[in-house]
């Protein structure tokens, strides 16, 4: 069997080029799609690789297949251009099952046993199988970082310092006063605000949704650093039901320099 898997794997890199067009044409075909020519391009350029892996593959342990780390997108390419990670797997499963056929219709079949052929078959499904898996990875990967970008960007955008007047600036707060969110007004928000050398910031919280122990804890630390820093922190925009919950949990109030609302504040110290 080993001499027949390096006649397949000699046989697979001295045709990848004429395979990697019947292949891409066989996928076309049968995914009724039409790939447009950048990406046509693109997967004339990653097949022959990923044809030239798996024929070293198959001379390989599967132990050794694994290490190779073997992956279909060979750039980030597909994802920057929003390919759908289930087409990038049903094209690589169109390439596997057209690339056996390939190997049938061109006779490598003709001299092999039903028992080598089943062996053979079990390799390239594994070596395919493992492509699948590690592309799989790299886009989730790709992901989890686009979306830790997009998050930090959101909360970059969730608390601007708004300046009003000399010495005197607007922090307003929309949404979730979450972890991630407290951290980045301490380790970002309140730096600027230092630079920016204002003397009042005022916090306005009309758009906070849920006001508990754990955004009080944060609530209250900002506070204590601000003071730390000789800034004065002014709080609007404290809706009753916000207020009632506070006082249920026993939060208090009284010794912040609070407004019903920002306009309110704003109409006193114009």
């Amino acid at each position: 069997m080993e001499y027949i898997l390096d006649s397949i794997a000699s046989y697979l890199e001295t045709k990848k080029d004429a395979l990697t067009e019947r292949l891409i044409d066989d996928a076309c075909r049968k995914l009724d799609t039409d790939l447009t020519t950048d990406y046509l391009t693109k997967h004339r350029e990653m097949l022959p690789v990923l044809i030239s892996k798996v024929a070293k593959s198959l001379t390989r342990s599967q132990e050794e297949t694994e290490e190779m780390n073997i992956t279909y997108e060979l750039d980030t390419s597909f994802f920057r251009d929003g390919t759908f990670l289930r087409d990038t797997i049903d094209l690589i499963s169109t390439f596997r099952l057209s690339l056996m056929n390939e190997l049938k219709d061109d006779g490598l079949f003709d001299r092999m046993t039903v028992s080598e052929i089943t062996e053979l078959y079990e390799e390239v499904i594994f070596v395919f199988d493992d492509v699948i898996r590690n592309t799989t990875r790299r886009f989730n990967i790709n992901n989890q970082e686009r979306l830790d970008t997009m998050e930090a960007e959101v909360v970059e955008l969730s608390a601007p310092v708004v300046p009003i007047k000399r010495g005197t600036a607007i922090l307003p707060m929309v949404g979730e006063f979450n972890e991630k969110r407290a951290k980045h007004i301490m380790e970002n928000v309140i730096p600027k605000i230092i630079d920016s050398e204002i003397e009042t910031l005022v916090i306005d919280l009309s758009g906070i949704l849920e006001f508990d122990t754990y955004v009080a804890q944060n609530f209250f630390s900002i506070r204590d650093v601000l003071q730390l820093v000789g800034v004065e922190m002014v709080v609007t925009g404290i809706r009753p039901s916000v207020a009632q919950t506070s006082v249920q949990l026993g939060i208090n109030f009284k010794n912040l320099n609070a407004h019903g609302t920002l306009a309110e504040y704003l109409s006193r110290t114009s």
